[in-house]
């Protein structure tokens, strides 16, 4: 976990958002021929296609326990379905795996308590502090 200074621009991410930002840009093209929905995704099928090729020099992994933020951008918004504890805790240990006998081994998780974009650490009624537990015994782990 990194709170500190901003990352700077030359630095890149191995994350969700990357990769589902280039398959939103070809779906966007379709919004012509399909109703204007925001776009879902399973989070476990997520983590099974992200972070499967080793890092650059400049990348460092960026882990969100869940995301949905629709109530900010309605139907052009994007939701990642299903998350679990479970399915983020295998996301949080491939993201660490990578980061195996680096210099700079910076692991980014996001967020807290971004509530209004279902991005969110903090204890929730659902799952209680399942959250933050995977979180503790992945970093105890290394």
């Amino acid at each position: 976990l990194a709170n500190g200074p901003a990352i700077p621009h030359n630095v890149k991410f191995k994350n969700i958002g990357e990769k589902l930002f280039f398959k939103i840009i070809g779906q966007r093209l379709q919004e012509f021929f399909l109703p204007n929905i925001p776009q879902r995704y399973s989070y476990a099928q997520c983590v099974k296609e992200l972070l499967n090729e080793p890092l650059e020099t400049n990348e460092y992994t960026l882990v969100i326990p869940n995301w949905d933020n629709t109530p900010r951008s309605g139907k052009k918004g994007l939701v990642l379905t299903n998350s679990t504890p479970i399915d983020y805790e295998i996301y949080l240990t491939k993201a660490i795996n990578l980061l195996q006998g680096r210099n700079n081994n910076l692991l980014f998780i996001k967020s807290w308590n971004e509530w209004a974009e279902g991005n969110v650490l903090e204890p929730s009624m659902q799952w209680g502090k399942a959250y933050l537990e995977s979180t503790a015994k992945m970093l105890k782990k290394q």
